[in-house]
């Protein structure tokens, strides 16, 4: 009895395991990889069915997605923008985007069940790319500037790789850490 009493206390004074997101993790969630959902939403809920109905409305959302957006024609037209064919651009693509948005929402209700305010506040921002597309498409894309030259296919194309091999010394124990354990400088 005793022995069960000391391992109460002991367990009950154990601080908490949170299983907040790394940093790498967030990069994986941003590139939508389901094993990463599953895993967190099966730390978080405890609940198998809940992680898999997490992979599904991912899935779900990706295929919505490309219903309605292709990104290699949008960095193609995006490389190639020009001021005679800007508001072609901008026209075809707000009206796409405001298409994705409606591929959201049951995503999202499957986020809120099986993250935390804040991850899912992470998540949001991340993939949802909301506040992106109203910027794009406000006042009939006054924000669009065209340039003389772009890199944005390349940083689109690669930008899982060149976050994975990121030059910056710390990467390595940046990758590990959660945004409680992060300084003003790691962000």
């Amino acid at each position: 009895m005793l022995l069960a009493i000391a391992l109460f206390v002991c367990l009950a004074a154990t601080p908490t395991v949170t299983s907040d997101a790394t940093f790498q993790q967030y990069v994986e969630l941003m590139f939508q990889f389901d094993s990463v959902f599953e895993t967190l939403c099966l730390v978080q809920t405890n609940d198998s069915v809940q992680a898999r109905r997490m992979v599904e409305a991912n899935q779900d959302l990706q295929t919505c997605v490309n219903l309605h957006h292709d990104p290699q024609n949008f960095t193609n037209a995006l490389d190639s923008l020009t001021v005679e064919n800007r508001k072609d651009f901008i026209s075809y693509n707000c009206d796409q985007f405001e298409e994705i948005k409606k591929c959201y929402h049951p995503f999202t209700r499957q986020l809120e069940i099986c993250f935390t305010e804040r991850d899912v506040s992470m998540i949001k921002t991340l993939i949802m790319l909301e506040e992106e597309f109203a910027y794009i498409c406000e006042q009939d894309g006054a924000n669009v500037q065209t340039v003389a030259r772009s890199n944005y296919s390349y940083c689109a194309g690669n930008l899982q790789e060149l976050l994975q091999n990121c030059s910056m010394l710390e990467w390595v124990e940046l990758r590990s850490k959660t945004i409680d354990t992060m300084t003003e400088r790691d962000c």
